[in-house]
């Protein structure tokens, strides 16, 4: 007689968007004043999305006799493209999530590390960034997932080398001499996502 073990598939979403110079990420009510990571399908974005996983392989985890197939993955949320969230849902930021409970903090650690990866092969900058954006929003971004501080000469210089971004003038800040840059994504560098992106960072 065969023993049967029942599996349970588990799905969780790491919604992220990156505002204000910080990556957020997207929980919901669990009890009075607890919140984690939502599970199955979610329907907090618009059709514009990039989804990636997190954990190549899915963890296998046992409990009270039951096997839980846990696959996770991360959804970049471009600004603007929200539409409405979930009644108590609410976005912490990516410090602020990892110190509400361990489960949430390996989770969140696992995306950063995920997205460290991605940065070199997948567009992660083109789904978090606004449609017009500076070079210093650029480097704040990959700062961020990178976990370090990168020097200002030598990241400007390889982000201009990768004919990645397209100038479209400067931003009014009243003072003509220190008004920073513009740019926007040269989408047809994208294009090559599909044979494949190595921007070695």
């Amino acid at each position: 007689m065969t023993n049967v073990v029942n599996l349970n598939i588990r799905v969780r979403s790491v919604h992220i968007i990156f505002t204000e110079k910080e990556l957020s990420v997207f929980l919901v009510p669990l009890v009075t004043n607890e919140h984690t990571l939502p599970i199955g399908t979610y329907p907090l974005l618009t059709k514009d999305k990039f989804i990636g996983q997190i954990n190549r392989i899915p963890i296998l985890e046992l409990q009270n006799g039951a096997k839980d197939l846990a696959i996770d993955f991360y959804i970049l949320i471009k600004p603007g493209m929200l539409s409405e969230a979930p009644e108590g849902g609410k976005w912490f930021s990516f410090q602020e999530a990892s110190q509400l409970s361990n489960d949430i903090s390996s989770v969140i650690g696992q995306t950063l590390k995920k997205l460290r990866e991605d940065l070199n092969y997948q567009p992660i900058e083109y789904n978090l960034l606004p449609e017009h954006f500076t070079l210093a929003d650029v480097q704040s971004l990959y700062e961020l997932i990178l976990g370090k501080k990168l020097n200002r000469g030598n990241f400007y210089r390889k982000m201009k080398s990768l004919d990645m971004l397209e100038p479209i003038g400067t931003q009014k800040t009243g003072n003509a001499y220190r008004s920073p840059i513009l740019y926007t994504f040269n989408k047809n560098y994208f294009k090559k996502t599909e044979e494949g992106l190595f921007k070695e960072f």
